[in-house]
């Protein structure tokens, strides 16, 4: 069913969403031979609640390796004034992308993602990856 929120609550709606996002910048490193999580997403009320969690979609798949999205837990990193920085003290649920490089591979990957955040938004995002 299609929740249409009131126009007196319309505000309130769009605000209770936020997302805890990884920090992400340039290249992510990667250990050879060694699986890691790199980008997990969470979407939460004021009061650390799941809103659900984001659908996401590999677009552009490593060369040299694979990804897999697991579902998991994840301590928030939000920052003052936003509400939700209590829920840094907990682990929540999360979705995860995680990177798996071949065998004995050193050297550049990247893969490409779409992600779908329980409210209908779409965002996407490209990670570089150093394999080392």
């Amino acid at each position: 069913m299609l929740h249409i929120p009131k126009a007196s609550s319309l505000l309130t709606s769009t605000f209770l969403l936020f997302v805890a996002l990884p920090a992400m910048a340039g290249e992510f490193n990667v250990p050879v031979n060694t699986s890691r999580k790199i980008t997990w997403r969470v979407y939460l009320y004021e009061d650390c609640k799941s809103m659900g969690e984001a659908v996401i979609r590999i677009t552009l798949p490593p060369t040299h390796g694979r990804t897999e999205i697991k579902r998991g837990t994840d301590h928030t990193n939000f920052q003052e004034p936003n509400p939700r920085v209590v829920c840094n003290t907990r682990s929540v649920p999360s979705i995860q992308v995680w990177y798996i490089p071949e065998k004995d591979y050193t050297g550049p990957d990247e893969v490409s993602m779409e992600i779908l955040s329980p409210d209908g938004k779409l965002t996407k995002q490209d990670i570089s990856i150093l394999v080392r």
